[in-house]
């Protein structure tokens, strides 16, 4: 791919901008959380509070050397918070920092691949047609609005979020999304009945749409849900005046195979790395 170093901090950075606008959201929503927004070196920390899965350090690394008294702060704030200290690396980020992290304590805990399309490939003309040829039959609606209720009770049950606690920071989390995304975040529901189906966001970003949000209910999964709600964002990013689209799927899943089928191009591979010490409170 020309130019993937460029493209690929293009793409971590707006991806770091996103979830900086959700944080300081949720954290304008809900101060009870604690969540924190704050700069190291040239990324950025979100940390939304215990029960969200977006607490972590992002986009750091990329121009700027990160130094050891950094991750100090950082991992201080981090503990201060009872939370682990979570860096986000990727082919983007400087070495140094990738070779720092395991001598640190770090540990990896997680990978996901990062997928990019333009929005002048030809491959997006062709998954439009192949759903409106023959994909389900679908009301997809923005759901920031009046419809807000209904995605949050679809999305936990796609997640399997059953608990008080998962659910609280689930719903809080999809009400900030409705500020951030405004009319990207979109709802499913089947033409033949109105039922809810599926959930997913497209958010918005230096010219970059990121599409994220996404939930099938098990009872619907395997019908082309994922392609069409895929097609329909790719439609919603192109009349906002993007000319980049982004996601991430887990490594070796179905979803990363789905999304080179439908021709998005893999960028690189993003990986999660743990303190050692903060993940275990040794």
């Amino acid at each position: 791919m020309a130019n993937s170093t460029a493209l690929a901090v293009r793409v971590e950075r707006a991806s770091a901008g996103n979830l900086v606008r959700l944080g300081r959201t949720i954290r304008s929503q809900d101060p009870t959380w604690g969540t924190q927004v704050f700069s190291v070196a040239d990324g950025v920390a979100v940390l939304c509070g215990d029960g969200f899965f977006v607490n972590a350090l992002f986009a750091a690394g990329l121009t700027e050397q990160v130094s050891a008294n950094d991750l100090d702060q950082f991992e201080q704030r981090c503990a201060a918070m009872g939370l682990p200290s979570s860096i986000e690396i990727s082919s983007a980020t400087r070495p140094e920092l990738a070779r720092f992290l395991p001598k640190r304590g770090y540990e990896t805990s997680g990978s996901v691949e990062a997928f990019t399309i333009e929005m002048d490939d030809a491959q997006i003309t062709r998954v439009e047609f192949e759903v409106a040829q023959s994909g389900p039959n679908l009301t997809i609606e923005s759901a920031n609005e009046g419809l807000l209720g209904l995605w949050q009770e679809t999305c936990a049950a796609a997640w399997g979020h059953t608990s008080v606690e998962a659910r609280r920071a689930s719903d809080t989390f999809a009400a900030a999304a409705a500020i951030v995304d405004g009319p990207g975040l979109l709802i499913a529901r089947d033409e033949s009945d109105g039922r809810p189906v599926a959930t997913a966001s497209v958010t918005i970003h230096d010219g970059v749409a990121t599409l994220g949000g996404m939930s099938t209910l098990p009872a619907e999964r395997r019908r082309g849900i994922q392609k069409a709600l895929i097609a329909h964002r790719l439609g919603f990013a192109r009349s906002m005046g993007c000319d980049l689209a982004y996601t991430t799927a887990v490594t070796g899943g179905d979803s990363a195979r789905n999304l080179a089928r439908h021709g998005f191009q893999h960028l690189h591979t993003k990986t999660t790395h743990v303190l050692k010490s903060s993940a275990t409170g040794v």
